[in-house]
């Protein structure tokens, strides 16, 4: 890959060949590149998604908890949180539920 850079260093243009404005060479894996082409700041997104499921787990148990041991009830939270909860609880016991059938059923047919 060549690239120009504008004046203050930066890459402004990418090449797969050298051109008269691309003549600087530069490796595919150099971070500057990654930064330039975006790529970077995807990964960064992908990976923060990622946390970000595991993190609504982690609360949907840490709320579980609270209301088992009466710290909060259920009723506390607002309406939007536990509209949502009620909607990811009733999804994941319908998830379960038919894995459950799915197994019942393969042993039936054993």
């Amino acid at each position: 890959m060549y690239i120009k850079r504008n004046k203050a260093g930066n890459i402004e243009q990418l090449s797969r060949v050298a051109t008269d404005e691309c003549r600087e060479r530069i490796d595919v894996d150099a971070p500057e590149l990654d930064v330039f082409l975006g790529r970077e700041d995807n990964e960064s997104g992908a990976r923060l998604a990622q946390s970000d499921l595991g993190l609504v787990r982690v609360i949907e148990d840490l709320v579980d908890v609270l209301i088992e041991r009466n710290l909060i009830s259920f009723t506390d939270l607002p309406e939007p949180a536990r509209e949502k909860l009620m909607t990811r609880q009733t999804l994941r016991q319908r998830r379960n539920s038919v894995s459950l059938l799915s197994e019942e059923d393969e042993e039936e047919s054993i």
